[in-house]
């Protein structure tokens, strides 16, 4: 229907005032740029993430099928002392760092489960041990029975790690203990670094992998371990990515304070890790009466941001941890 002129004149106004008062209310956009939706900065937090970081804290042992090898056939020694450690530490969820692949002296990485047969991704610089001396289907299959969380570790060499990712997501993602994938980055390019202690995680890295571990299971954290900071992410961080020291070889216990500090101050208000005990600083821990609960309590009365306290398998069996 047509409007009479009147009409027609008053809707004009009416349609140039609603313009006006519109775009009075949108930000100015220069007239080049085309709209598109602003990239993620690696260096900063997404801005869609709105979580605080997980509160939540974990106490247990590292374990790996060439750390205690006579135990690896023994899931139930190695969850009776996580669930002890964890007692020790109000609130605290008992928590097993399960190592699911080993560097390889070639640089490959050695997958201690089958090749999943719905994986259909590269194998490139990886092989698959037959008859792994260490069990991961029954470990963690034992896991989810007694409550003991699990975090699946791979040291990949030169192998993709997305490709290994997906392949533990895939194979042992069903386990309702595995909240987390990890990388031990000093077997991360390990070929490729000057002093054979791996390359440092790019923050374009670190950030494509935490999504994609997000898509896996939202839920679940990525840990990034390495015995020095400078080798893990500079910038980029993300409520669900922990980063984990594994440093040793120190002449005291104030020093390796000193250095559990120094990671609090590269990595502020980020949850931390620590994996302590090994053979080399026995000198100084072996002084106390419980070595494990001692340093455990140690470390997190003076610094909050640790939330993982992980005693290593190399030692386990040298020390209590706690009445049973």
């Amino acid at each position: 229907m047509m409007l009479r002129p009147a009409t027609s004149l008053c809707a004009s106004f009416l349609l140039l005032a609603a313009g006006i008062a519109s775009s009075a209310d949108e930000p100015s956009r220069a007239q080049s740029q085309p709209p598109a939706p602003a990239p993620k900065p690696v260096s900063a937090r997404a801005s869609s993430i709105e979580t605080p970081a997980p509160a939540s804290l974990y106490v247990g042992l590292r374990r790996s099928s060439y750390g205690l090898r006579k135990q690896n056939g023994d899931d139930g020694w190695w969850l009776s002392r996580a669930k002890t450690f964890a007692t020790n530490f109000p609130g605290a969820q008992p928590l097993i760092l399960q190592i699911v692949s080993n560097y390889q002296d070639d640089g490959s990485t050695e997958i201690e489960f089958k090749r999943p047969a719905s994986y259909q991704g590269s194998t490139t610089n990886m092989t698959f041990r037959r008859g792994s001396k260490l069990n991961h289907e029954q470990a963690l299959s034992a896991y989810d029975a007694q409550g003991v969380k699990a975090i699946l570790q791979f040291e990949p060499g030169n192998a993709d790690v997305a490709a290994c990712f997906e392949m533990a997501h895939l194979a042992l993602g069903h386990h309702p203990c595995v909240i987390g994938l990890a990388i031990d980055a000093e077997w991360f390019r390990t070929k490729e670094s000057t002093d054979q202690t791996g390359l440092p995680i790019p923050d374009a890295d670190a950030q494509r992998w935490m999504e994609q571990v997000q898509r896996s299971n939202p839920s679940w954290v990525l840990v990034l371990k390495h015995f020095e900071a400078k080798h893990l992410p500079p910038k980029y961080r993300h409520p669900h990515l922990w980063f984990l020291t594994d440093s040793q070889e120190f002449p005291s216990q104030a020093e390796w304070l000193t250095d559990m500090r120094e990671w609090e101050v590269a990595f502020k208000g980020s949850p931390l890790g620590a994996q302590f005990g090994y053979p080399k600083d026995q000198k100084w821990w072996a002084k106390s009466a419980l070595p494990p609960i001692d340093l455990g309590r140690k470390l997190l009365n003076e610094l909050p941001d640790y939330r993982m306290v992980l005693w290593v398998d190399f030692t386990a069996n040298r020390v209590e941890f706690g009445a049973n």
